[in-house]
């Protein structure tokens, strides 16, 4: 027979020994989660903003009562056709202000860049700004731009470029309120250095005072902060480029061509690298590396 006890303690051990008919727990549920808060609502009331042949700088205010602020200084002579949207219930979120239209400068500054015109559809939104058709014309023989502008006279000043011209086209963007990123897809074709020569000297090719001459056919993207944009040594630089009859000072002439072009955080990358002299036809320097 079992011990007086026995069947006392096979009962307990019974109890605790887990079976697969306990009960399993349930996990505990988790709150849910909350909805994404919707986006502001605004009413809109629109304007004109049509201003012709006036110091860009009148612009810029103008801007800047808004609550918009460039990260350049610019000087120029502007034509604004702009259709302005004013948030009438939120008139102090600059961020909810729009933009849309066309923008043509003369004699554009900025920084230290110089165009003789520069034309770009404007689009502000969301405090992004976005230049569509952007197109930037420097004219390289300024006797043969003139007369190449009496003869056409009649064409939007837009139309003006001659074959003695340099042009960058392409897009931009750039995130203004609250300041963000800027990012550009660029083509040039017989860009003369010489209006980019200051910002050359900003990474080494230049000093700021030489004589640079050549001209630069381009196909680049173009990225960084937009608190960064003076500074270019710090942007992401990619693409491919030929420069003709590049020259500093007295130096001697030479071409060259470049692709896998890249510059990011102070190293340049390129994937073919071909430099030939003018003074000497045949001579040339082929590379590749960092």
């Amino acid at each position: 027979m079992l011990p007086k006890y026995a069947f006392i303690v096979l009962l307990v051990v019974g109890t605790l020994t887990p079976s697969s008919a306990v009960a399993q727990v349930q996990p505990a549920k988790q709150p849910a989660a909350a909805p994404p808060a919707a986006a502001p609502s605004y009413r809109y009331w629109t304007t004109d903003w049509s201003l012709d042949d006036v110091d860009i700088g009148d612009l810029v205010i103008k801007l800047r009562t808004i609550g918009i602020q460039l990260p350049l200084e610019l000087k120029g002579q502007a034509t604004v056709d702009f259709r302005v949207s004013v948030p009438l219930n939120a008139l102090r979120t600059a961020r909810a202000y729009r933009i849309n239209g066309s923008l043509v400068v003369r004699d554009l500054v900025a920084d230290r860049l110089r165009f003789d015109l520069v034309r770009a559809d404007v689009v502000l939104k969301d405090g992004q700004l976005l230049l569509n058709q952007l197109r930037c014309i420097e004219q390289i023989d300024r006797e043969a731009s003139e007369s190449a502008t009496a003869d056409n006279a009649g064409k939007p000043v837009q139309d003006r470029a001659t074959e003695n011209s340099g042009t960058v086209v392409g897009t931009a963007t750039a995130q203004l309120i609250p300041q963000g990123d800027f990012k550009a897809d660029l083509k040039t074709h017989n860009l003369p250095l010489g209006p980019i020569a200051k910002l050359l000297a900003r990474f080494g090719f230049s000093d700021g005072h030489d004589t640079v001459a050549g001209s630069l056919t381009t196909d680049l993207a173009l990225s960084g902060r937009v608190d960064e944009i003076r500074q270019p040594q710090r942007w992401k630089i990619a693409g491919d480029f030929t420069a003709s009859g590049l020259r500093r000072g007295d130096e001697d002439g030479f071409d060259l061509a470049t692709t896998g072009f890249r510059w990011a955080e102070n190293q340049l990358d390129v994937s073919e690298l071909r430099i030939d002299s003018v003074q000497r036809p045949g001579f040339f320097v082929a590379a590749s590396g960092k």
